[in-house]
């Protein structure tokens, strides 16, 4: 029985796996941190405290840029919040940009604006990888679905 749970676990690490994309998020956090620190002598009409705390929100984001793995499933949460934080930071401070310049011309709207898509793309995938660890979390392992074979009649649901 030890046998059959230890296979059961690893096919549930298997299937968990493939819906592991912690590469692609340490990728766009690493890239968001690069673009930052890169502006951020360009922001030098931000206050310090300011600065001060952006730096150390792009020094968290990279220091969980390379905590990420697959095995570890509370860093891939930790992820997803970061990067929802930072979709809303740039997001806004983005807004505001372009409300003071009264012009889509303005360069620091766009680089705000690709900051915020990257984060909201890192919060994406973290999202799916949260998902997909959870699977390690079940007892018993699902058997394969397929979408156009239903086991209940009530399910209609092709989604898995």
């Amino acid at each position: 029985m030890k046998e059959h749970d230890e296979i059961g676990a690893e096919l549930s690490w298997l299937f968990a796996m493939r819906h592991y994309y912690g590469d692609v998020v340490r990728a766009l956090f690493l890239v968001a941190a690069v673009i930052i620190f890169l502006g951020i002598p360009l922001a030098h009409a931000l206050p310090t405290p300011l600065l001060t705390v952006i730096i150390a929100a792009t020094l968290l984001t990279t220091f969980f840029a390379g905590l990420t793995n697959p095995r570890q499933s509370w860093v891939a949460l930790c992820d997803a919040l970061i990067a929802a934080v930072g979709c809303l930071f740039f997001e806004l401070i983005a807004i505001q940009a372009y409300s003071a310049a009264g012009t889509i011309l303005n360069p620091a709207f766009y680089v705000l604006q690709v900051l915020a898509v990257d984060f909201l793309l890192a919060f994406y995938f973290s999202v799916k990888t949260v998902r997909g660890l959870s699977v390690l979390d079940t007892t018993e392992p699902e058997e394969p679905h397929h979408p156009h074979t239903h086991t209940h009649p009530q399910d209609t649901s092709s989604f898995t």
